[in-house]
C-alpha cells in the first residue's frame, strides 16, 4: 500500500507499506505507482509467494495460465513432450561438450568435490554428514516442509481426524505436529497423546519383512525404511515414556465401514469413560 507520496532529490519518492511485514520502507515512486501490492525488501516479496501469502494465489494463477496456453499451443504439457525435443536437447549438449548434459554435470560435480573437498560427493565429509543427520537439521527440515505446504495429509488421515473429532474437541486435536525427528499425524493435547494412522502397504505390514529386506526394488526400500523408522519411533516413545497410539488404515476404515470407531478406539484404549493419562505408556501395535 502506498501511504505518501513526497518529492525528493532524485525526483518523486513514496512511503509504501509492505504487504507481508506491515513494515513501512521508502521507495522510488515510479517503481511502485502501477503496483497492486508493495514489499518492503526482496525476501518479503519471495515469502509472500508461498502458500497463505498475499502472492500465493497470483503464483498459482500465472503458472496455469502459461501451462493452458503452452497446452494450446502445442498440445502437450512439457516441452520434453514434444516429438524430437529430447532428442535435440541430448544432441546438442553431445556436440557442446562431448558427452550427454546428466553425465557431464556429474563428472563436474565429482571432478570439483575432489578437487575441493578430497571427496567425490560433500556427504562423505564426516562433520558434514553429521550435521546434515542432527536433530537440528530433522526438525528444522520438517518445519520447512509444513510451513511451504509441500508435506500433505492423506485421505486416510483426514477421515480419521475426523473421527476423532467425534470424541475430543477440534482444537484439542492437532495434526502433522513434529516430535523430536519425525512428523506424526495426531496430537491430542488434554491427554498427552501421539497417533498415528500407517497405511499397510507403504509401512510394510502386509509382507513377510525378510522379503522386503531381500529385495532391491526402490519401492520395496522406501518401504523397509518406513518398517524401520516405525520401529526406531516406537522405541524412543516408550524410552521416554511418551504414549503413541498406532492404527492401520485397513483397521480403521473397516472399523468405519461397520459403524464401529468409537469401539476400535475404545479396544485399543485410546479412549475410556474414565480415561488416566497415566496408565499407558507406548500403546503400540504389534509387528
Amino acid at each position: 500500500m502506498i501511504k505518501e507520496v513526497f518529492k525528493s532529490n532524485r525526483g518523486q519518492a513514496a512511503i509504501i507499506v509492505c504487504d507481508h511485514c506491515n513494515k513501512e520502507a521508502r521507495k522510488p515512486f515510479k517503481d511502485v505507482r502501477d503496483k497492486t501490492l508493495h514489499f518492503c525488501q526482496k525476501v518479503c516479496s519471495l515469502e509472500a509467494m508461498k502458500p497463505g501469502g498475499c502472492r500465493h494465489e497470483w503464483v498459482v494463477s500465472r503458472a496455469l495460465k502459461g501451462k493452458n496456453a503452452f497446452f494450446e499451443k502445442h498440445g502437450v504439457k512439457s516441452p520434453m513432450q514434444i516429438p524430437g525435443v529430447i532428442e535435440q536437447f541430448k544432441k546438442s549438449h553431445v556436440e557442446r561438450f562431448g558427452q550427454e548434459r546428466a553425465d557431464a554435470i556429474a563428472l563436474q560435480t565429482k571432478t570439483t568435490n575432489e578437487q575441493r573437498y578430497g571427496v567425490s560427493c560433500p556427504f562423505n565429509i564426516p562433520r558434514v554428514r553429521a550435521n546434515a543427520c542432527s536433530l537440528e537439521a530433522q526438525e528444522k527440515k520438517l518445519k520447512t516442509l509444513v510451513s511451504n505446504g509441500m508435506w500433505k495429509i492423506s485421505k486416510v488421515e483426514t477421515e480419521f481426524g475426523n473421527e476423532l473429532s467425534n470424541f475430543f474437541e477440534s482444537s484439542d486435536i492437532e495434526p502433522q505436529v513434529i516430535c523430536h525427528k519425525w512428523l506424526i499425524d495426531f496430537y491430542i493435547k488434554s491427554i498427552d497423546t501421539f497417533v498415528q494412522i500407517d497405511g499397510v502397504y507403504w509401512h510394510g505390514l502386509n509382507r513377510n519383512i525378510d522379503e522386503i529386506r531381500k529385495s532391491t526394488k526402490p519401492r520395496d526400500i522406501t518401504i523397509l525404511r518406513k518398517w524401520v523408522t516405525d520401529h526406531e519411533q516406537n522405541e524412543w516413545f516408550s524410552c521416554e515414556n511418551k504414549r503413541l497410539f498406532r492404527f492401520t488404515d485397513v483397521e480403521f476404515r473397516n472399523a468405519k465401514r461397520q459403524n464401529q470407531v468409537e469401539q476400535l478406539l475404545r479396544d485399543r484404549g485410546l479412549i475410556s469413560d474414565g480415561f488416566n493419562q497415566s496408565s499407558v505408556v507406548g500403546e503400540f501395535r504389534g509387528f
